[in-house]
């Protein structure tokens, strides 16, 4: 019965996306958005803290103190910048949705206004 109106389907996809629209975009207006050089300087910082936390006082081989800084960069990366991502992908699917919504019910309308579809 919900959907026995041909305006219902085009109000729900409007209505879904423009609710996902505002919640992402709240998201990432609240996100902290981070550049490469960000992400490079939260690695320096975060390696020297690990070095010192540690207390290790002979200096890492360039091998192993690459291994380190990469496994730092994909903990930084998985915490900050994945999230942010995500948040912009949703985003614009959420668009896509709102748009399908919106020409779904120009369409709608246009034939119910020439009879092909019933009101």
């Amino acid at each position: 019965m919900l959907f026995s109106n041909p305006r219902v389907l085009p109000a729900l996809l409007v209505c879904i996306g423009l609710t996902i629209m505002i919640l992402r975009g709240n998201e990432l207006k609240n996100l902290e958005q981070w550049s490469p050089q960000d992400l490079e300087r939260a690695v320096e910082l975060n390696f020297a803290l690990d070095q010192m936390r540690t207390g290790q006082t002979e200096p890492l081989s360039p091998a192993q103190e690459t291994q380190r800084k990469n496994e730092i960069r994909q903990d930084i990366t998985t915490t900050f910048v994945e999230p942010q991502q995500k948040a912009r992908k949703e985003f614009e699917q959420a668009k896509w949705i709102t748009a399908a919504g919106v020409v779904l019910m120009l369409i709608v309308l246009i034939l119910q206004n020439r009879g092909l579809l019933r009101k």
